[in-house]
Protein backbone atom coordinates (compact mmCIF):
# COMPACT_ATOMS: atom_id res chain seq x y z
CA UNK A 1 0.00 0.00 0.00
CA UNK A 2 1.06 3.17 -1.03
CA UNK A 3 4.24 2.27 -2.64
CA UNK A 4 5.07 2.09 -6.53
CA UNK A 5 2.36 1.00 -8.80
CA UNK A 6 2.90 -1.75 -10.44
CA UNK A 7 2.14 -1.64 -14.66
CA UNK A 8 -1.96 -2.87 -14.10
CA UNK A 9 -2.38 0.23 -11.87
CA UNK A 10 -0.45 2.35 -13.93
CA UNK A 11 -2.33 1.50 -16.64
CA UNK A 12 -5.70 1.97 -14.94
CA UNK A 13 -4.64 5.60 -13.59
CA UNK A 14 -3.85 6.56 -17.30
CA UNK A 15 -7.62 4.79 -18.31
CA UNK A 16 -8.99 6.62 -15.60
CA UNK A 17 -7.36 9.86 -16.71
CA UNK A 18 -8.31 9.77 -20.05
CA UNK A 19 -11.50 8.80 -19.29
CA UNK A 20 -11.77 11.87 -17.05
CA UNK A 21 -10.62 14.17 -19.63
CA UNK A 22 -12.99 12.87 -22.06
CA UNK A 23 -15.78 13.39 -19.68
CA UNK A 24 -14.79 17.15 -19.26
CA UNK A 25 -14.41 17.63 -22.64
CA UNK A 26 -18.18 16.25 -23.58
CA UNK A 27 -19.47 18.47 -20.74
CA UNK A 28 -18.10 21.50 -21.95
CA UNK A 29 -19.33 20.44 -25.52
CA UNK A 30 -22.81 20.04 -24.12
CA UNK A 31 -22.77 23.33 -21.96
CA UNK A 32 -21.12 25.10 -24.87
CA UNK A 33 -24.43 23.57 -27.38
CA UNK A 34 -26.84 24.33 -24.63
CA UNK A 35 -25.18 28.34 -24.15
CA UNK A 36 -26.23 30.87 -26.58
CA UNK A 37 -23.65 32.25 -28.68
CA UNK A 38 -23.21 35.85 -28.37
CA UNK A 39 -20.81 38.36 -29.93
CA UNK A 40 -19.64 41.14 -27.78
CA UNK A 41 -20.31 44.39 -28.30
CA UNK A 42 -17.06 45.52 -27.45
CA UNK A 43 -13.59 44.21 -26.95
CA UNK A 44 -12.36 43.61 -23.51
CA UNK A 45 -9.85 45.70 -21.60
CA UNK A 46 -6.41 44.00 -22.05
CA UNK A 47 -6.15 44.78 -18.85
CA UNK A 48 -7.59 43.21 -15.44
CA UNK A 49 -10.30 45.44 -13.51
CA UNK A 50 -9.09 47.60 -10.85
CA UNK A 51 -10.06 46.57 -7.18
CA UNK A 52 -10.89 49.62 -4.98
CA UNK A 53 -8.07 50.94 -2.68
CA UNK A 54 -7.51 48.78 0.36
CA UNK A 55 -9.51 45.75 -1.61
CA UNK A 56 -7.24 42.47 -2.78
CA UNK A 57 -7.60 39.98 -5.02
CA UNK A 58 -8.69 37.10 -3.16
CA UNK A 59 -5.90 34.60 -2.05
CA UNK A 60 -6.12 30.78 -3.06
CA UNK A 61 -6.50 28.72 0.29
CA UNK A 62 -5.68 25.51 1.84
CA UNK A 63 -7.95 22.39 0.83
CA UNK A 64 -8.49 19.69 2.51
CA UNK A 65 -9.24 16.62 -0.05
CA UNK A 66 -10.20 13.20 2.28
CA UNK A 67 -11.08 9.66 1.14
CA UNK A 68 -7.64 9.74 -0.99
CA UNK A 69 -6.85 6.14 -1.77
CA UNK A 70 -3.71 5.11 -0.82
CA UNK A 71 -2.20 4.86 -4.24
CA UNK A 72 1.29 6.37 -3.82
CA UNK A 73 2.68 10.54 -3.02
CA UNK A 74 3.65 10.84 -6.93
CA UNK A 75 0.33 9.18 -8.18
CA UNK A 76 -2.03 11.67 -6.56
CA UNK A 77 0.10 15.01 -6.89
CA UNK A 78 0.00 14.19 -10.38
CA UNK A 79 -3.89 13.93 -10.31
CA UNK A 80 -4.44 16.95 -7.94
CA UNK A 81 -2.27 19.37 -10.40
CA UNK A 82 -3.97 18.22 -13.59
CA UNK A 83 -6.36 20.65 -12.48
CA UNK A 84 -3.67 23.49 -11.53
CA UNK A 85 -0.50 24.40 -10.39
CA UNK A 86 0.28 23.48 -6.94
CA UNK A 87 1.61 26.15 -4.44
CA UNK A 88 1.68 23.25 -1.75
CA UNK A 89 0.81 19.79 -1.51
CA UNK A 90 0.96 17.30 1.75
CA UNK A 91 -0.57 13.68 1.56
CA UNK A 92 -0.98 12.38 5.21
CA UNK A 93 -2.61 9.08 6.18
CA UNK A 94 -6.55 9.65 7.07
CA UNK A 95 -6.83 8.94 10.86
CA UNK A 96 -10.57 7.95 10.32
CA UNK A 97 -9.39 5.16 7.61
CA UNK A 98 -7.10 2.87 7.68
CA UNK A 99 -7.34 2.44 3.78
CA UNK A 100 -7.58 6.18 2.87
CA UNK A 101 -5.04 9.18 3.18
CA UNK A 102 -5.66 13.11 3.24
CA UNK A 103 -4.69 15.33 0.77
CA UNK A 104 -3.66 19.61 1.92
CA UNK A 105 -3.09 21.31 -1.17
CA UNK A 106 -3.46 24.77 -2.62
CA UNK A 107 -3.06 25.88 -5.63
CA UNK A 108 -1.81 29.18 -7.77
CA UNK A 109 -4.54 30.81 -8.04
CA UNK A 110 -8.22 31.09 -7.05
CA UNK A 111 -9.16 30.38 -10.88
CA UNK A 112 -7.53 26.76 -10.66
CA UNK A 113 -8.67 26.01 -7.65
CA UNK A 114 -12.23 26.78 -7.98
CA UNK A 115 -11.90 24.20 -10.90
CA UNK A 116 -10.19 21.94 -9.17
CA UNK A 117 -13.09 21.90 -6.37
CA UNK A 118 -15.76 21.89 -8.68
CA UNK A 119 -13.50 18.89 -10.19
CA UNK A 120 -12.76 16.36 -7.44
CA UNK A 121 -16.28 17.03 -5.22
CA UNK A 122 -17.35 13.76 -4.99
CA UNK A 123 -15.19 12.39 -7.64
CA UNK A 124 -15.12 8.71 -7.55
CA UNK A 125 -11.43 7.28 -7.18
CA UNK A 126 -10.78 3.24 -6.33
CA UNK A 127 -13.50 1.97 -3.50
CA UNK A 128 -14.55 6.04 -2.35
CA UNK A 129 -15.26 9.33 -3.25
CA UNK A 130 -13.49 12.31 -2.86
CA UNK A 131 -14.42 15.01 -0.01
CA UNK A 132 -13.25 18.82 -0.78
CA UNK A 133 -13.45 20.95 2.04
CA UNK A 134 -11.26 24.33 3.46
CA UNK A 135 -8.61 23.38 5.29
CA UNK A 136 -9.39 24.45 9.07
CA UNK A 137 -6.67 27.01 10.19
CA UNK A 138 -6.08 26.39 13.66
CA UNK A 139 -9.06 28.97 15.75
CA UNK A 140 -7.82 32.08 17.74
CA UNK A 141 -8.32 31.94 21.60
CA UNK A 142 -11.07 33.85 22.81
CA UNK A 143 -10.95 37.36 23.66
CA UNK A 144 -10.94 36.61 27.35
CA UNK A 145 -8.30 34.10 27.15
CA UNK A 146 -6.16 36.32 26.20
CA UNK A 147 -6.84 38.52 29.43
CA UNK A 148 -4.45 38.05 32.06
CA UNK A 149 -5.87 39.88 34.80
CA UNK A 150 -9.06 38.23 34.45
CA UNK A 151 -7.51 35.14 34.57
CA UNK A 152 -5.25 35.74 37.76
CA UNK A 153 -8.91 36.85 39.42
CA UNK A 154 -10.43 33.92 38.48
CA UNK A 155 -7.35 31.52 39.63
CA UNK A 156 -7.12 33.67 43.26
CA UNK A 157 -11.24 33.21 43.36
CA UNK A 158 -11.09 29.24 42.82
CA UNK A 159 -8.26 28.76 45.06
CA UNK A 160 -10.08 31.10 47.91
CA UNK A 161 -13.02 28.79 47.66
CA UNK A 162 -11.05 25.57 48.10
CA UNK A 163 -9.46 27.07 51.07
CA UNK A 164 -11.96 28.66 52.16
CA UNK A 165 -14.24 26.89 55.74
CA UNK A 166 -17.65 25.81 54.79
CA UNK A 167 -19.92 28.44 55.53
CA UNK A 168 -23.20 26.23 58.15
CA UNK A 169 -26.16 26.56 56.49
CA UNK A 170 -28.77 28.97 57.73
CA UNK A 171 -31.12 27.02 58.83
CA UNK A 172 -29.36 23.77 60.49
CA UNK A 173 -31.00 20.16 60.13
CA UNK A 174 -30.53 17.76 62.93
CA UNK A 175 -28.62 14.85 61.15
CA UNK A 176 -29.47 11.70 63.53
Amino acid sequence: LGGPMDADEAERMRTFMQEREELVRERKAAQAQRQPQTVPAAAPPCHPPSLPVGMHAPEPQLLRISGVPRLGKEQIRLLLAHFGELRSFSLEPDPTSATTDVAIVSYADVAQEAQAVDRLQGMVLGAGRLKVEAASAPKPLPAEALDVQALEAAALAAQAAVAAPPTPPSDPVRVL
